[in-house]
Parts: structure tokens; sequence; C-alpha cells
């Protein structure tokens, strides 16, 4: 070698697990409401297999990345047979099992970075991303989004849309369906008592502003597994006990479901609790009582473990199937989809959102809420753009529901709904 020839050390390229680690950290700085890992071993009960990237959070599904460098020919296969992996029972505090797996082309040039600061400073500045989410019992029956190609974005739309993923559609539907079942059985209940006791039929009428009626027997029982769901996500709060405490041989009695409601409305939850605590007096004689809060019982303690309760109009989406005469009451509903499109257009991500004063500032009202879908799509958008900004949301939620957002209806049973969707957002926290 001669005396004016050098070594030059070429840069090593960031390998895909590193680039990993990198999003992963990156993912979990933005917000304190979830946990992302980075190939991490052990998390699947049964199975070695890591995943690229998985995101855990309360109250809501896990969900795993899968990522390559571009064209990334496999990842759509590893993303989807993610699908029905069991976390094991120390990792996440949600329900286990996958049901979204995102799978994720990352550009050429993140492998080309220095180093690891090359490659924050690449994310963070908003290199494009191109991912498909694959959601779904299993991979047998794995869908995709969208059907075809890939969704264009930064890490913080990444972020935005991993956080919507954690709500699977398949579960949602399958929530539907198991509140409709119960609904449906205890507004049978409902019907025996309200021929059993005179003083049922008329109460309830009274309670719901509506005719005597199938369907006003349905929203009652409606707005009772709604408030029980409410109560099972409340336990251990404020004094508050779970369902199971209360229970004595296999029987929920009623005056035991209302002594812990009347603890829940000393905190406060009035248009939750009050006409729920009223409804469920009604029923009468107290054997059918327990009989419908039996059934009620089990069906809210299926939504929980369901894990989508707090963050899907489960009961909205039931009620609006009940409301046979839309003419009269004017009740057209809002599709979740079309309520979360209005809000990303009516608040926009324009930077600011870390400033705590500025949500607390924000007002939200809607005159004809319905069982709030609006409403409540504009308040996640709130929460999303502060907890995407690094701020925690849930110290402002007893101001917000206190003083920033509005909701009035003719239907006092469909501004119950629209209470508890707004209280659900952050349970554990009671307001004036």
């Amino acid at each position: 070698m001669g005396s004016e020839e050098r070594l030059v050390k070429l840069p090593m390229p960031i390998l895909e697990p590193q680039l990993n680690g990198r999003i992963a950290t990156l993912l979990d700085r933005m917000t304190p409401r979830w946990t992302a890992l980075g190939e991490n071993k052990g998390v699947f009960m049964g199975s070695q297999r890591q995943p690229d990237i998985l995101i855990v959070q309360p109250r809501a599904h896990p969900v795993v990345i899968e990522n390559e460098y571009a064209p990334a020919a496999d990842v759509e296969a590893e993303a989807r047979r993610r699908l029905g992996e069991q976390l094991a029972p120390n990792v996440g505090p949600g329900p286990g099992r996958v049901e979204a797996a995102v799978a994720l082309r990352s550009p050429m040039e993140l492998r080309d970075c220095a180093g690891a600061d090359d490659v924050d400073a690449m994310l963070s500045r908003g290199i494009a991303l191109e991912y498909a989410l694959f959601s779904g019992p299993s991979a047998a029956d794995a869908s995709r989004f969208p059907k075809s190609g890939f969704i264009s974005g930064n890490l913080r739309d990444l972020a935005s849309f991993a956080m919507n993923a954690a709500t699977p559609e398949d579960a949602v539907q399958r929530a539907v369906a198991t509140l409709e079942e119960g609904v449906y059985e205890a507004a049978a209940i409902l019907r025996q008592a309200a021929t059993l006791t005179e003083s049922t039929q008329p109460a309830i009428t009274e309670l719901l502003k509506q005719p005597y009626s199938e369907q006003t027997l349905r929203m009652a029982a409606t707005i009772i597994v709604n408030a029980l769901v409410f109560h099972q996500n409340m336990a251990g709060q404020h004094g508050v006990k779970g369902l199971d405490e209360i229970t004595e041989d296999g029987i929920l009695l009623r005056a035991d479901v209302l002594d812990e409601w009347r603890k829940i409305l000393n905190v406060n939850y009035w248009s939750i609790f009050n006409i729920a605590s009223d409804l469920l007096r009604c029923i009468n004689p107290p054997g059918m009582a327990a009989d419908t809060l039996q059934v009620m019982r089990r069906t809210a303690d299926r939504l929980v473990t369901l894990g989508v309760s707090q963050s899907h109009d489960l009961a909205g989406t039931v009620f609006q199937r009940l409301i046979a005469d839309r003419k009269f009451l004017a009740t057209f509903y809002t599709r979740p989809e079309s309520a979360a499109l209005l809000a990303h257009l009516a608040i926009p991500d324009d930077g600011g959102w870390q400033d705590p004063e500025r949500v607390k500032n924000f007002r939200v009202a809607d005159y004809a809420c319905g069982t709030g879908t609006l409403i409540h799509a504009a308040y996640r958008r709130l929460n999303r753009l502060h907890w995407l900004a690094g701020g925690d949301p849930e110290p402002l939620h007893a101001h917000m529901m206190g003083n920033s957002l509005t909701a009035c209806d003719v239907l006092p049973s469909a501004v119950h709904l629209t209470a508890s969707m707004l209280s659900s957002t952050h349970p554990s926290q009671g307001y004036d």
C-alpha cells in the first residue's frame, strides 16, 4: 500500500432489527397511552416467534407491526401470520389476542443511514413510510385495508393508524352482536314483568318519554346493560365494588347493584346512572328484576372481555337499530367512519396540540347529539392530537366534561348513551 493510500471504512447498513428497535422507541415516546416493544422474545404463548414491533395499551387490542425494507416481498404474509396469536399473560394490560397486524414497508434510504441518530432524524423529519392493515381473528379470516396498495404517511401518521387498528372491526361486530342478543333477551323478560306488574309499563314509558312498545323495552334494556358495562370499567375506583363482589350464589340482586350505583352517583356520572337506576327500580316483581340483571350482567361481562366497549359506540349502534319511527324523531345515524372524517376535517393537525390549555379552551357542541357519534369522534380527535404531541389528556378530562363539551337531544335515553360514550374515554376520572 502506498504512503498516500488510506483505508476508507464504509458505514454498516442499518439492519431491519435495528430499524425496528428505533421505530418502536420513537412510537413509545409519542404517547404515554401505550408501550411499544421492538424485537422482544417470549411475548406470544406457545411460540418463540417474535414480532418486529408490538404495541400494547390498556382497554385495547394489541397491534403488531411487521416491517421490511422495500420492496418487502414477505411482509404481508408475515403480518397475516400474526393474527390469532395469543399474548403471554405478563404482556400487555388489554385483551390478549392479536386481531390487528400492520405490514410496513420502509424506504431503503433508512438502511443507508450513518447510525441510530440519523435514523431517528429521518423518521422525525417525516420520511414517507408505506403500510397496510390485516385484521381478523385468524390468518385464514383476515381482511386487508386498503384492499390493494399501501397507505403512505410519516411516522406520526403510522402512530394514528395503529391507534385505530387497536379497535379491530371484527371484534366490534362481535361485540355489537353480543349486545344486541343480550338486549333482546332482557327485553323479553321486561315484557313479562310489564304484564305481571301494572306499574312497570307506565314507569318505563314515562322515563323514556316514548309510548310503550317493543322498541321502548329494548331501549330500556340497552341503557341498563350500558350502565353495567360502565360499572365494570369503574370497579375498584371510588370504592365501587365489581359485579363479582356483589354476586351471591350466582344471583345479582337489584338492591346491591343500586347501592353501588349510588356510590357512583356521589362521584357524578349522573346522566348515565340516574336514568339506569330509575329504570332498574321499575322492574317488578323483584325476582323478575334478578332474572333481567342476570342476562344483562352476562352480556356486560362479555363486552368487557371483547375489549372494545370503551372505544366504540356499541350501545349507540344497537340503539339506532331499535329506532323504528325515524321520520317522527328525525333520527339519522351518523356512521363512525363518517364522524371520524368530519372530526379530522373540523379539527386539523396544525401544530400546538402539546399545549394543555389549547385543548382545554377548545369547545365542541352538538345540539341534536343522538347517541353521541359526532361529538365523541371530535373528543377522540382532540385526545389523539394531544397524545401524539406527547401530552396526556386524562388529567384534562374533568375540565373537558365540565366546561368544553355540550350535547343535548329530544330523547333522554340517547343523551344517556352520549354521556356514557364521552365519560368512558377516561372512566377513572370524575367530573362535576
